[in-house]
Formats: C-alpha cells, structure tokens, sequence
C-alpha cells in the first residue's frame, strides 16, 4: 500500500527511480491558543526499498508556506515542469524534501550497503 501511496497517488514527487519508496503523507492544522489555524505540519514516513526495507525516512516541516517562484520537477519522465505551489499539502512539501534527500543519500547508502 505504502508503495502505491508513491507510484500512483499522493506521494509521486518522491518516486527516485532505483529505490522503490513506500510512503504515506499527513497534513495537519496546527492548534494556536487551543483553535485550529490554518498554519500546517506536513509530514512523510517513507521507506524503501518496498520489496526489503533496509531504510526508514521521515520528513515533517512545519508551518509551510505556498512559494509561487519553486519550480516541481516530475520523476514520471515526461520532463513536465510545474511553477508554483498549487498546494500546501504534504504531497507539495515534505514529498519534495524528502525526493531531494533520498536523491542524495541513496547511492551513499547503497555504497556502503553493499560494502557490508
């Protein structure tokens, strides 16, 4: 389920080709002086790879902001481009840092995974 939650629903921005990434998302009001705001914790637990987990990543932002100037770039392969956030969801926010962080950390991992 984790895995579809990446491949086909909510969590697409963070499907690094190589690492099948399992993921669920959680958006949240925050509560301020005891009433819900619109102010957010976007969160993604994530793990990968799916077939064997090896890894556990998660990823919580708080009080996340729209940013009409970043550029979403697709992992699907089509190149497609999106300006602007059209949410401030964690499918926008915590997905995207958490594509970002396993595009860097996964060849160190693997590296020292096969190592061992």
């Amino acid at each position: 389920m984790m895995r579809k939650v990446v491949s086909e629903g909510t969590a697409k921005l963070v499907n690094v080709e190589g690492y099948q990434v399992g993921g669920k998302t959680g958006t949240a009001e925050q509560v301020l002086n005891s009433i819900y705001s619109k102010t957010k914790i976007n969160t993604l637990a994530s793990i990968f790879p799916t077939d064997s987990p090896k890894f556990v990543l998660v990823v919580m932002l708080e009080s996340t902001k729209n940013n009409k100037n970043y550029t979403y770039e697709y992992r699907d392969g089509s190149g497609f481009k999106l300006l602007g956030s059209p949410r401030n969801t964690a499918g926008w926010t915590t997905v995207e840092a958490a594509g970002k962080i396993i595009d860097k950390i996964g060849p160190i991992l693997a590296t020292k995974y096969i190592e061992n």
